[in-house]
């Protein structure tokens, strides 16, 4: 279970009572409610609204000031035009990617490197299948793809299976690719692959589908997009409520 966002309307969720402001001990105790294991980062006001912010594992959460309501959802600053969850959930994923090293990545270098993304990926995914293919077109424009592991069914599916044999193969970009194209691996060694791990990292992020693409300062860009599509967003490099899409 992760702590997942919701857009639109921020949803109550849960309620909590207290007859007084909330200490940062009452806060972790109500995040711990919704999930046991997460992890509580930070926790500060968010200026003149009456909520706090809430870091957990690397979801942006909110409370009131009473600690009486816990909800997710997306705050923007109409006056400034400013995504301010996106942008708090963009420093928050900036520390969960660094704790991945590229020795645990397949990557794919650009000749001319312009920007890199991070892409958590799934072998049986039909868009991971497809970014797969424009590979050529994303390195010619100068974006470098750092692949993670993400089977989308966890540790008992087929998929999870499949990426501890890429990832403990001498070749993990060889493998990775021929497993995406539907041909067998072969046969290796078992190792201590990162694949449980990559994917706890995932899940603490939220993601829900794949590919889920991410920049180096933590902004998700989204699902698959068409190589030009990708250097737009990428060039764009903003957090605006003009970028909310309801």
């Amino acid at each position: 279970m992760n702590l997942k966002p919701k857009l639109l309307i921020l949803a109550l969720i849960a309620t909590f009572a207290s007859a007084a402001t909330a200490g940062e001990a009452e806060i972790r105790d109500a995040v711990r409610q919704v999930k046991a294991t997460a992890v509580v980062k930070s926790i500060k006001d968010v200026p003149n609204t009456g909520l706090k912010e809430v870091i957990a594992d690397s979801t942006v959460i909110y409370m009131d000031d009473m600690g009486q309501y816990l909800f997710f959802g997306t705050l923007l600053d109409l006056k400034s035009k400013k995504n301010l969850t996106e942008d708090a959930q963009s420093v928050a994923r900036v520390s969960s990617l660094a704790s991945i090293p590229a020795s645990e990545k397949i990557v794919l270098k650009a000749p001319n490197e312009k920007f890199r993304v991070t892409v958590f990926t799934d072998v049986s995914c039909s868009y991971c299948k497809l970014l797969h293919q424009n590979e050529k077109q994303y390195l010619e424009r100068g974006i470098s793809i750092e692949y993670v592991a993400f089977p989308r069914g966890g540790s008992q599916s087929e998929s999870y299976n499949v990426m501890r044999q890429i990832w403990c193969s001498t070749d993990r970009a060889a493998a990775y690719a021929l497993a995406v194209e539907g041909k067998p691996i072969p046969a290796g060694a078992a190792c201590n692959d990162p694949v449980a791990r990559h994917y706890e990292i995932g899940d603490g992020m939220a993601i829900e589908g794949t590919p889920a693409i991410f920049t180096a300062d933590g902004r998700q860009l989204g699902g698959f997009l068409a190589p030009d599509q990708l250097e737009a967003k990428l060039k764009e490099g903003t957090n605006t409520v003009a970028a909310v899409t309801p």
